[in-house]
């Protein structure tokens, strides 16, 4: 398993990611698996995509964060499985911070370890980042739907 954690700030109060995170994946075709989502990640003018059947789970809200468990597993071929939590931890002036971390499988037992020394890792770390960027997208023009018609 390969560690890997990426944050970012977003325009929406913490305690509304959960909600705003099932809303988002429930607008993709899914199953009991997940939602059927393209995992992305650039490289230049390089597009790397990839499959996969994505779940974000609410486990836990506090005063301060609230956590969901994230997952995904690829639909076909050679990609990692990923499993960690979203955080969304509280900032000011009803700021949050998108926080991932979790970890990976390469496939291709020491093949697909070798692969991830050498590229792997780094379209995994894009795959995070467009992944909250995405989230962080999503969220906010949710959330703008919310305030604009009340709650």
């Amino acid at each position: 398993m390969t560690s890997i954690r990426d944050f970012i700030d977003s325009n929406v109060p913490y305690e509304d990611v959960p909600h705003l995170a099932v809303r988002y994946l429930e607008s993709f075709p899914s199953n009991e698996s997940g939602s059927h989502f393209t995992l992305r990640a650039w490289f230049g003018n390089v597009l790397v995509e990839r499959e996969v059947m994505l779940k974000a789970v609410p486990i836990k809200t506090e005063p301060r964060f609230a956590v969901l468990e994230v997952s995904w597993r690829p639909v076909s071929g050679p990609y990692p499985t990923f499993k960690g939590n979203l955080f969304a931890l509280r900032g000011d002036s009803g700021s949050c911070r998108l926080e991932i971390e979790g970890n990976y499988a390469p496939p291709g037992g020491i093949a697909g370890a070798v692969f991830d020394a050498i590229l792997g890792h780094r379209i995994a770390a894009e795959s995070i980042h467009d992944l909250l960027l995405r989230f962080k997208s999503a969220f906010e023009t949710l959330n703008e739907g919310v305030t604009e018609f009340g709650r």
